[in-house]
C-alpha cells in the first residue's frame, strides 16, 4: 500500500553557509529537530527552500542529507519542480533511488502555461517517477491548476496526494467535495499553516508548511486538539499560528520563515549570494523580536520553545 501524507510535515528551509553552498550539516540538524519534534514528513527542495537557487547537485545534496539524518523516523517528500520537464523527472527518479517516500511537483512557473500544457507536464512527472506523487496546487508562484484537470490527475493511481496552497478555504472545500463525488482516495494537505484548522473541517488530513520546522509544536496542539473535540484549544492554537505568521510576513517570504528557523537556534546564512551580507544584516537584526512572539505565542499555550 503505497504511503499518503498526513498529520504535520515541515516545508525545509535551505540552510546556506557563508560561500553560498547548501550546508547540508545544518540540512541534517534541521532534519533531527524535526524527528525529536515528531513531524511527520520532511518537504525538502521547497518553495520556502529556495529550489530555484539550487542546481540539481545541491538537490541531490540536500535530498541526501536530510534522508541521512531522518534515518526513516519520517516520511521524505522532496520537490521536483522545474521548468525543464526531464529535471523534474530525472529528480523524482533520483530521489526514489535514495530512499524517498514520495516527490512533489508543481505546475511550471514564470509562463502563463495554457491549461493543456500544465495537465500534460505534470501527468509525465506522474506516469514517469517511479515513485508516489504529491501534486502542489500554488496559484501564488505558478500558474493554478483548474479544477477539472486537478481531478483528472489526482485519480491515476500514481497520485497519493495534493499541498493544496491556494489559501482559498473555499477552493479547498469544493476539492474535498469533488474528491468525495468522484470517490478518488487521496490525503489532501493544506499548505497555509493559518488554514489548518478550518481545513480539517473540510477533511484535510493535515498540513505541509513552512511553521513545520518552527512551531511545530502548535501545529500539532491544532491536529490533536481538533481530533479529541477540542476546538476551543484548536482555535487558540490556530489564533498563536497566525499571531506567528504575521510577525515573519512583515519580514517577507521566505526571509522571514528563514529567521523563524533561526530562532529555534539553527545558524546558516539567510541569502544565497555573499553580496547580500549587507542586507542580513538588516534583517538579522529582528531575530530577537521574531524570537519574542515566538516564545510569547507557545507560552500562552503552555508550550517550551
Amino acid at each position: 500500500m503505497m504511503m499518503k501524507p498526513e498529520g504535520i510535515y515541515s516545508a525545509m528551509m535551505t540552510p546556506f553557509d557563508a560561500q553560498g553552498r547548501v550546508d547540508t550539516e545544518q540540512a541534517k540538524a534541521i532534519t533531527r529537530f524535526l524527528v525529536e519534534k515528531k513531524v511527520d514528513g520532511a518537504f525538502c527542495v521547497s518553495n520556502v527552500g529556495e529550489f530555484l537557487h539550487m542546481d540539481m547537485d545541491e538537490k541531490k545534496a540536500l535530498i541526501d542529507a536530510v534522508l541521512e539524518a531522518g534515518e526513516g523516523k519520517l516520511k521524505v517528500t522532496p520537490g521536483v519542480c522545474d521548468v525543464k520537464l526531464k529535471d523534474s523527472i530525472a529528480l523524482a527518479n533520483y530521489s526514489a533511488r535514495a530512499g524517498a517516500d514520495a516527490v512533489v511537483i508543481c505546475a511550471p512557473y514564470y509562463y502563463p502555461y495554457p491549461q493543456e500544457y500544465i495537465l500534460t507536464y505534470l501527468k509525465e512527472v506522474v506516469e514517469n517517477a517511479s515513485l508516489p506523487v504529491i501534486l502542489y496546487n500554488a496559484p501564488g508562484f505558478t500558474s493554478a491548476i483548474q479544477m477539472d484537470n486537478l481531478l483528472s490527475l489526482c485519480a491515476h493511481p500514481n497520485v497519493v496526494g495534493v499541498k493544496e496552497s491556494s489559501g482559498d478555504i473555499r477552493f479547498t472545500y469544493q476539492l474535498m467535495r469533488a474528491l468525495e463525488e468522484q470517490k478518488i482516495d487521496i490525503n489532501v494537505m493544506v499548505g497555509f499553516e493559518e488554514l489548518l484548522l478550518p481545513g480539517l473541517t473540510a477533511g484535510v488530513k493535515g498540513c505541509t508548511v513552512s511553521c513545520g520546522g518552527i512551531i511545530p509544536e502548535v501545529l500539532r496542539e491544532i491536529l490533536n486538539a481538533y481530533r479529541a473535540g477540542d476546538m476551543v484549544r484548536a482555535g487558540a492554537a490556530q489564533k498563536a499560528v497566525v499571531a506567528v505568521t504575521d510577525e515573519l510576513k512583515k519580514i517577507g517570504f521566505p526571509y522571514g520563515y528563514k529567521l523563524g528557523c533561526l530562532a529555534r537556534g539553527f545558524d546558516f546564512k539567510l541569502f544565497k549570494e555573499p553580496c547580500m551580507a549587507a542586507l542580513e544584516q538588516k534583517l538579522v537584526a529582528e531575530l530577537s523580536r521574531v524570537r519574542a512572539v515566538i516564545c510569547q505565542q507557545m507560552e500562552n499555550l503552555g508550550l517550551k520553545m
